[in-house]
């Protein structure tokens, strides 16, 4: 970063993809984010900034020209043609239907798997938060957990806190990031344990 601020200085600007911009905006995924950033929000200059907790080491304007940001624009759009326009329309009474096949491997990781019912949730929810949203006339305020109807009630009925609870949640099972019904059935086992 030392180099780049003596060469560049530490306020500077430069135009996307010349040779100072491949400097300054080192990374790749930061190019490929900051051309993201300004063809969704339409702006022609984007502000990257590098810093730590305490110091800016250097921020450089971004001029990003309509004719790079049309063309991205045009590749989102093929994206969502090709691949996304799906989940845009109503679901009806079978939402598992309407999604199609895909390649459950491609778009997993070992600590995220990916398959369709947990895909058709997610959109679910996702659809039922955009409503809200519209709905409310504002962004919602920020939420801690998305908790199923069941164990809300259960919540409610129950009480805010009691023991149980709080013993169960200091059982440490090896499937934190299991599938949310294999968690439900967990949770199930370890409520008789407690029992015996």
């Amino acid at each position: 970063f030392d180099l780049v601020e003596q060469l560049c200085g530490r306020f500077s600007h430069c135009d996307f993809g010349d040779n100072n911009f491949k400097l300054l905006v080192w990374d790749p995924k930061y190019r490929t984010q900051l051309l993201h950033h300004a063809t969704v929000v339409d702006l022609d200059y984007v502000l990257f900034v590098v810093a730590n907790e305490s110091t800016i080491r250097y921020a450089t304007l971004v001029y990003i020209p309509e004719v790079k940001r049309s063309t991205y624009r045009e590749i989102l759009v093929g994206v969502f043609q090709r691949s996304l326009k799906w989940a845009h329309f109503p679901f009806g009474n079978d939402p598992l239907s309407r999604i199609p096949r895909f390649r459950e491997s491609a778009v997993s990781s070992a600590s995220y798997p990916v398959d369709k019912v947990s895909l058709c949730y997610n959109i679910i929810v996702w659809q039922k938060l955009i409503l809200m949203v519209i709905s409310a006339g504002a962004p919602l305020p920020p939420a801690r957990h998305i908790l199923p109807s069941v164990a809300k009630k259960w919540n409610h009925f129950k009480g805010r806190t009691d023991e149980s609870t709080a013993a169960l949640d200091r059982m440490i099972f090896p499937f934190q990031k299991a599938k949310p019904k294999m968690q439900l059935v967990l949770r199930e086992i370890k409520k008789f344990a407690l029992q015996v």
